[in-house]
């Protein structure tokens, strides 16, 4: 019987790799994650004629995680909807390229404790739900050590808890893992 895994790292450059292996047999697929605070304009066609060299061979750049969301509690500017996901997704798919939607949380409430992760993951679905679905890749949460506080200060235990509340209340609400 055929069996399949994969898994993500970063390579030297920086560059999202997923190794994906098929029955013994391996594969690379690269991809980019983007942000409109980062990037001011993308032209999606030539990202899907790009190419990344890794280990001496090249592959074509298949993917894209693009930030949806962060936050939810309009607080700091811990809120907020990335203005470009919309239309960075939508121009993405017509050029052929995967998409991913991701989450940056805001764990940390300045007025003490955290934010609700429920909460969250409704607001993050409410951005970007038209992506979590079969055909995309799965939905990702991005914690970020100066992202409205240090998540970590919550210690490792209720951070995993606080993840896996996410996780499971946006399963709920896409039936997506």
């Amino acid at each position: 019987s055929a069996s399949s895994s994969y898994t993500f790292t970063l390579n030297a450059n920086r560059n999202l790799v997923a190794n994906f292996t098929t029955s013994g047999t391996s594969a690379l697929v690269f991809g980019i994650d983007v942000s409109a605070c980062q990037q001011k304009a993308i032209n999606w066609s030539q990202v899907k004629q790009s190419s990344v060299t890794d280990g001496g061979q090249s592959y074509s750049l298949t993917f894209a995680y693009i930030r949806a969301s962060k936050g939810t509690a309009d607080v700091n500017d811990c809120q907020f909807k990335d203005p470009s996901f919309t239309s960075w997704a939508q121009s993405a798919t017509s050029a052929g390229i995967t998409v991913g939607a991701y989450h940056v949380a805001a764990v940390i409430n300045p007025a003490g404790g955290t934010f609700s992760a429920d909460a969250e993951a409704d607001y993050f679905v409410s951005v970007a739900g038209n992506y979590i679905k079969a055909g995309n890749l799965r939905p990702a949460l991005d914690l970020e050590d100066q992202s409205c506080g240090n998540p970590r200060s919550i210690g490792y235990t209720a951070l995993s808890a606080w993840v896996d509340e996410w996780m499971k209340e946006v399963h709920r609400l896409t039936q997506v893992w």
